[in-house]
């Protein structure tokens, strides 16, 4: 009971030299607060992860199946830390919202068993599998995990201009860059190849000669080679569709397609060779525009370390190591994006708590100055807070900061 009075005795004694080591400490925590790195979200293990593969554009899809399915016999056979796997080969087109799933992309969902859901046998299994798809060649792997309250990668870097070409190009070159990083993984653009395709560019003088209508030679090409809808078969309570088009073997190859017969009932038979230009061509994958701007992402999982360090290694790499030409610039996206908004928010939402605590202390004390004094001790209970989480290596994130502000 008497160490306090004793202290606070001295205190009073030597004001000065309790300015001194406040200022010290307000000073300290700026320091420490510079140092520390910061995140949208802490990283969640949830003892579950996906991994997205993509063998090249176009490959059917009973050839992904060939190649994927010793990986799945492979991983089913181990079973060490794994309780199931969900492979989906392929993708459903009415549901699928992606401009790059496909025949050639597949998904294996992963589940840990209960003793395997801490962080580090979950990094250690993400890491065999990485080692186990990296075994087979032309294939692109991409780890996803639950992301609590964001839909947005880790890293995002939306590449702006209007040359599609140069656009493909520079992005990629950021890709090949930003590959290089440690800190990064699964680095992906979005303007990858389209999927091959047959395009059909008709003559319209070719038609009027032979008397043909553009509309109703396309149509009945698309009906031999995609099929209509001929009817329904009631079957109970389902109707089944019954699609008619033309016998495989017909249709297989280019120029199959270009000996159909455009004229049927005609006197000669015309061929579409006659009438247009079959070539094989490639569709676009996506194309994706940001404020009527057209863009290119760059896309990227942590593979270690903070969001705010990877941003940086990231800005000084596209910055010194892409040659960007003019009319092309970049913005950092993603949820590095999310947290700098965040973060504004948070810190007006900190004053706010500030200005209500003195108010309310300042209503309680009958005073504007007592409370004011008490308010002077906030930056220590800041030094404290901040010093732990460089001592523990935890980031700055959205959680972190709102218990501060508690």
């Amino acid at each position: 009971g008497t160490v306090y009075p004793r202290t606070l005795r001295s205190v009073l004694a030597h004001p000065g030299l309790v300015l001194i080591v406040m200022a010290g400490c307000v000073w300290g925590t700026w320091e420490i607060g510079s140092r520390l790195n910061s995140e949208l979200l802490p990283e969640v293990h949830q003892g579950e992860f996906t991994v997205e593969v993509a063998l090249p554009v176009g490959t059917p899809l009973t050839r992904t199946r060939d190649v994927l399915s010793p990986v799945e016999n492979a991983i089913l056979a181990e079973k060490r830390n794994i309780r199931s796997l969900l492979l989906t080969l392929g993708y459903d087109s009415a549901t699928s919202q992606r401009s790059d799933e496909g025949e050639h992309t597949a998904k294996f969902k992963i589940m840990l068993d209960d003793e395997s859901r801490g962080a580090l046998t979950e990094e250690a299994v993400i890491r065999r599998m990485r080692d186990r798809f990296a075994a087979i060649p032309d294939l692109d792997v991409r780890i996803l995990r639950p992301v609590l309250f964001s839909s947005k990668t880790a890293v995002e870097v939306e590449i702006e201009g209007d040359h599609l070409i140069l656009l493909r190009k520079v992005s990629e070159e950021a890709r090949s860059v930003l590959s290089t990083l440690p800190e990064l993984a699964d680095v992906e653009t979005s303007l990858r190849s389209g999927a091959p395709e047959v395009q059909i560019i008709y003559d319209r003088d070719l038609l009027a000669r032979f008397g043909l209508n553009i509309n109703e030679v396309a149509r009945l090409v698309r009906n031999k080679v995609q099929g209509y809808e001929a009817t329904r078969y009631n079957l109970k309570d389902r109707r089944i569709p019954i699609v008619v088009r033309l016998e495989l073997e017909d249709r297989e190859t280019v120029e199959e397609v270009r000996g159909l017969v455009v004229n049927p009932g005609g006197e000669r038979p015309v061929p579409l060779s006659a009438v247009a230009d079959v070539v094989l061509g490639e569709g676009p994958s996506e194309v994706r525009r940001v404020d009527g701007q057209r863009v290119a992402l760059v896309q990227a999982n942590l593979a270690g370390g903070s969001l705010s360090a990877a941003s940086a290694r990231i800005e000084d790499a596209l910055r010194s190591r892409v040659d960007w030409p003019d009319g092309m610039s970049y913005t950092l996206g993603g949820q590095n994006q999310e947290w700098e908004r965040s973060r504004s928010s948070l810190w007006l939402a900190l004053g706010l708590s500030l200005f209500l605590v003195y108010v309310i202390m300042a209503a309680q004390f009958e005073s504007l100055l007592h409370p004011l004094v008490i308010m002077f001790t906030i930056p220590l209970a800041f030094l404290g807070s901040l010093a732990l989480l460089l001592a523990m290596e935890i980031s700055l994130s959205i959680v972190v900061f709102l218990g501060m502000i508690m």
